[in-house]
């Protein structure tokens, strides 16, 4: 092992300018309980300084408020290194609770991937 926890012969990740574009899909229901791992998963597209995050939400069903604070943490973050966020294809039901905790006005909605292709 080296010292940075890795065997000698493990390739190294190592970026030569910001990553245009980083697509995370979520696929399962973020409730209070699931706040600490969809943390961990937007930390580490972050880490990698993406310009443009875009978060496909459509296959989440369920988004309570612990985990719509993580995505306005990480909307945070990432506006502070020049990136931004955006969440793509929320539910009917999603989109009630982003409007009923206001996120909806911090956070950048697009109705289908299409639409944010179109606009970049």
């Amino acid at each position: 092992m080296t010292g940075n926890g890795r065997p000698p012969d493990a390739p190294t990740v190592e970026s030569v300018g910001p990553i245009p574009v980083i697509q995370l899909m979520l696929v399962d229901d973020y409730k209070a309980a699931d706040a600490d791992r969809l943390s961990a998963q937007l930390d580490e597209a972050i880490r990698m300084r993406p310009r443009q995050l875009l978060i496909d939400v459509s296959r989440c069903r369920v988004m309570d408020v612990s985990a719509i604070d993580v995505l306005l943490d990480a909307h945070r973050r990432i506006r502070r290194i020049g990136g931004s966020l955006t969440l793509v294809s929320p539910s009917g039901r999603l989109r009630r609770n982003l409007t009923f905790t206001r996120a909806d006005l911090v956070l950048d909605l697009a109705a289908t991937l299409s639409v944010v292709r179109a606009a970049s």
